[in-house]
């Protein structure tokens, strides 16, 4: 969206369309939704919602879901965008506990709970040690994070030519953590540098058979820590749910323990009938 009297954009919404006629922002990264400058005001971005609804509609779309980032990345921006959703008839329709840590002068080990604490010096006391970049391979990460799912019951949300494609397409943004004892992972996680920031903890895995070590501690300080030197002011630790989407209680427990402070995630979704472009502008 422009303004007259700005060449550029001041707001952005990117989707995309599966077979089903169903319309996604985003279709694959884990959110998404309408950015927009901070001076944008509520009848703009409720222009630019008008305008979306209508293009949708006009290519006999039937839905269009919105899956928008965590309410820590932008308080401001979420209260306003959430009342312009809701208005222009986009209903919240998920809302799912996310758990981020504030990056501070503090360290790890003073955001963390006592038992964290202790499996943390746990670690180090046992000599394990930390792995990041080039370290460590990507595909060998991949096979990784794949045995650790395995373990669990779990899928991995991405193939590993999906993983490649983004560590090629935005190579100082994807960011890979290991612990090891010896030459051996024993955890891992991928993280996205979603901006100068904000850094998303995205794909964590350990191996089971030192989960009394608990050693994605270790590995949540080396990302924590990795932080404080980029000067980056949130790590995302993400939703807590199971393969299905349902809440996992241990991982929000686990989350907590380590830091981590509650805050939003929300999607919304509009099913469309027929709107008439001209007096969807005119009406804004």
């Amino acid at each position: 969206m422009y303004r007259k009297t700005q060449s550029c954009a001041v707001a952005i919404f990117q989707c995309a369309v599966n077979l089903f006629d169903e319309w996604v922002s985003p279709p694959r990264a884990p959110f998404g939704g309408v950015q927009c400058d901070v001076d944008c005001s509520q009848q703009e971005l409720g222009f630019l919602l008008s305008c979306i609804t209508a293009f949708i509609d006009r290519r006999c779309g039937k839905s269009l879901t919105i899956k928008t980032a965590p309410t820590c990345y932008h308080p401001n921006s979420h209260n306003l965008l959430h009342s312009c959703y809701e208005q222009n008839g986009f209903p919240a329709v998920e809302t799912h506990s996310n758990h981020f840590i504030p990056v501070d002068s503090d360290s790890f080990a003073k955001k963390v709970h006592p038992a964290e604490k202790r499996r943390l010096f746990k670690c180090k006391n046992a000599g394990y040690t930390i792995g990041s970049g080039k370290k460590i391979e990507l595909e060998k990460a991949y096979s990784f994070l794949t045995h650790c799912r395995n373990q669990a019951d779990y899928k991995i949300p991405l193939s590993l030519c999906q993983v490649t494609q983004l560590a090629c397409q935005l190579p100082e943004h994807l960011l890979l953590f290991g612990v090891f004892d010896a030459d051996k992972m024993i955890a891992l996680s991928i993280s996205l540098k979603v901006s100068d920031d904000i850094l998303y903890n995205f794909l964590v895995a350990d191996l089971r058979e030192y989960r009394t070590f608990s050693p994605v501690v270790m590995l949540t300080e080396t990302i924590y820590e990795f932080c404080q030197q980029q000067n980056i002011s949130i790590l995302d630790l993400g939703i807590s749910v199971d393969e299905n989407g349902n809440p996992k209680p241990s991982l929000t427990r686990f989350k907590k323990n380590i830091g981590g402070q509650a805050c939003e995630k929300v999607t919304y979704e509009k099913f469309f009938g027929k709107v008439d472009l001209f007096s969807a502008v005119q009406n804004s």
